[in-house]
């Protein structure tokens, strides 16, 4: 097998958008205004996924750490994709671990941080993807729909104030001003929890770049975590 793979991308009408994927089952909704024979078809060489069975040395010690480290069965294709790279994959896997998994910012809300950026992003695989891992933290479904829908909505206050701080820093960085950061300071956010929230926003902005240029298929073991009652 090759390093590359083929995707058909179909590019929507501008009447038929795609629907945000619904942040309990993951399913996404189309409009069907428009016949689906109308939107543009185009065939895009992307890198190949690199097979868990297929993955030796440093890429099988990576994939290792990852289904330990996220106590899942699977490698996502995320990282499948970055195997290409062995060097990409380590340094990217360790970015990740180190952000999301460790430090003083509990991992369900760096979670929760990712999961509004990629919608902010319109990054559907990470939206996804990191519900998942979301639900798996023990966020409930009102929680996971309020990051996508409605952040002003999510309990409680401090957490809806801390990513609502993210997604700004996110999409707009030179905005973030001094009633920002004394908004957090008047949560008990600490100079060492800004860090790390800002560390997360930029992993999450990395991430979401590489899963649109690369057209990363959404890993159906996500769909089905969200799927799972």
């Amino acid at each position: 097998m090759g390093p590359w793979r083929t995707v058909s991308l179909q590019g929507p009408s501008c009447n038929s958008p795609a629907g945000p994927p619904d942040p309990v089952t993951g399913e996404t909704s189309y409009s069907r205004d428009v016949p689906l024979n109308h939107a543009v078809v185009t065939e895009v060489q992307v890198l190949q996924l690199v097979s868990e069975p297929g993955a030796q040395g440093e890429v099988g010690r990576v994939y290792a750490e990852i289904r330990e480290t996220l106590g899942i069965t699977f490698v996502p294709n995320f990282f499948k994709a970055l195997a290409n790279s062995p060097t990409a994959l380590r340094a990217t896997w360790e970015a990740y671990r180190n952000n999301s998994w460790r430090g003083s910012v509990p991992t369900v809300l760096k979670e929760m941080i990712f999961v509004a950026i990629s919608t902010a992003r319109d990054c559907r695989y990470c939206e996804i993807a990191h519900l998942a891992f979301c639900k798996q933290l023990g966020a409930d479904p009102q929680t996971r729909r309020s990051l996508v829908e409605n952040l002003d909505a999510v309990v409680p206050r401090r957490s809806a104030d801390v990513i609502k701080f993210a997604v700004k820093a996110a999409m707009t960085p030179a905005a973030i001003d001094d009633t920002d950061f004394r908004c957090l300071q008047g949560h008990g956010v600490t100079t060492a929890e800004v860090a790390e929230i800002l560390a997360m926003t930029a992993f999450s902005m990395y991430a979401t770049t590489l899963a649109d240029a690369l057209h990363l298929p959404v890993d159906p073991e996500f769909e089905q975590i969200l799927a799972d009652i």
